[in-house]
């Protein structure tokens, strides 16, 4: 199932490959594992990345063992930091340390002055140590064998693999929707005690989402039956492609109605005035403008 990457105009394929697995889960769904070349590549450059970052981390630690003033005199510890800076680069399970000890030998006179046939000199030993990383090409073997797999897993017992691949790639535009709760609608935090009315107030919100939803349906299918490639809905009125539902409302939130009033009594009623865009998103979503512009 190859395409062209979606992230490069001139690079490599965008290459997908499924097989259902023989045997199914625990539970008696359809295994079905999925290959990316992108997510392969990916997943090699991630581990390199981890690798040499490691090898760099393990360099300064060389540094910081030569120096005078280091702490880490006693072996065990020199082999902690080794293995926490490791960690902490993610590359624990492709390389390995290994903590080298060595005597290093100084003379110094027993007393200040120019040194002299009697001089005697006082022997001091030091140790220091040495951390050298080695990787393990098995390791790196086995795991690169399975970069770029993940497994799906369904109930499904008549999509083909294909067909499973394709309803997984979908699952970000659903995901995308519920984003919008916490973004456009803003429903966390909530301060309520009660599971039952966040379950209401959660509800309702949903109520909100589904509007939201139906909105953008109705504006862009009436775009493409009436052949509208853009609306001016973006903001300083670029054109818009996909009017999104908080787009369309802005367009809305300018609109006002005043009443001038004497001593209680109605003097005059300034109706607000539907521009030519506005009217023609109304037209668009089949509301007459009567909606808007008629007092009640």
């Amino acid at each position: 199932m190859p395409r062209p990457s979606p992230w490069h105009t001139q690079g490599p394929e965008d290459v997908w490959k499924v097989v259902e697995a023989e045997l199914p889960s625990r539970e008696g769904y359809r295994i079905i594992w999925a290959w990316n070349s992108l997510m392969a590549a990916r997943d090699a450059e991630v581990r390199q990345a981890c690798i040499e970052k490691a090898w760099t981390g393990i360099e300064i630690l060389l540094g910081k063992l030569q120096g005078k003033r280091c702490r880490l005199r006693d072996r065990e510890r020199v082999r902690e930091a080794a293995e926490r800076l490791i960690a902490e680069t993610g590359a624990t399970r492709w390389v390995a340390c290994e903590v080298g000890e060595s005597t290093e030998v100084t003379f110094r006179q027993e007393r200040h002055g120019r040194p002299g046939k009697a001089t005697r000199y006082m022997r001091k030993e030091r140790r220091r140590f040495s951390v050298s990383l080695k990787t393990r090409p098995d390791v790196i073997e086995h795991d690169s064998r399975s970069d770029g797999m993940f497994p799906l897993i369904t109930n499904d017992k008549d999509l083909s693999p294909r067909k499973i691949l394709e309803a997984y790639k979908f699952q970000p535009r659903l995901e995308k929707r519920h984003e919008q709760l916490k973004s456009v609608e803003d429903v966390a935090p909530v301060h309520l005690k009660k599971v039952t009315r966040i379950e209401a107030l959660l509800f309702l919100y949903f109520i909100a989402l589904l509007v939201q939803a139906l909105l953008e349906r109705e504006v862009r299918l009436a775009m493409a039956r009436e052949k509208i490639e853009m609306l001016p809905l973006d903001p300083e009125e670029r054109e818009c492609r996909v009017p999104s539902t908080e787009r369309i409302l802005d367009l809305f939130m300018p609109l006002q109605r005043h009443r001038l009033r004497q001593r209680g009594r109605l003097v005059q009623l300034f109706q607000l005035e539907l521009t030519e865009l506005q009217q023609q998103v109304l037209a668009l979503l089949r509301i007459p403008p009567a909606a808007f512009t008629k007092a009640p």
